[in-house]
């Protein structure tokens, strides 16, 4: 598989990988910013499930330890924690629908 991006200049295309979490299956991956192919060692936050993750060399990824996450540059790390707060926010929201 070509890696590039989709459509929207934004989602980089991925080979598929599942978080190791929850098992949600993706083929794309996005920043804030856009533009970043993921690179193996990259973290990312599982849209489904808040699960942090990290890259792999094959650019599917594994659960992220707690030695890596607190390497990670501080402002890196509230950005990243803002992400896992909102997507937490928005599963309560969603599971809130269904009561």
């Amino acid at each position: 598989m070509t890696q590039g991006f989709h459509d929207d200049g934004k989602s980089a295309i991925i080979p598929k990988t599942s978080c190791p979490y929850c098992g949600t299956e993706f083929t794309a991956s996005s920043t804030l910013e856009g533009g970043h192919l993921p690179s193996p060692g990259d973290m990312n936050i599982c849209i489904k499930c808040g699960g942090w993750t990290v890259f792999t060399e094959a650019l599917g990824v594994r659960a992220a330890t707690h030695k890596e996450i607190k390497r990670l540059p501080s402002e890196l790390k509230r950005e990243m924690l803002d992400i896992e707060t909102k997507v937490n926010a928005f599963r309560r929201y969603e599971a809130s629908k269904h009561n």
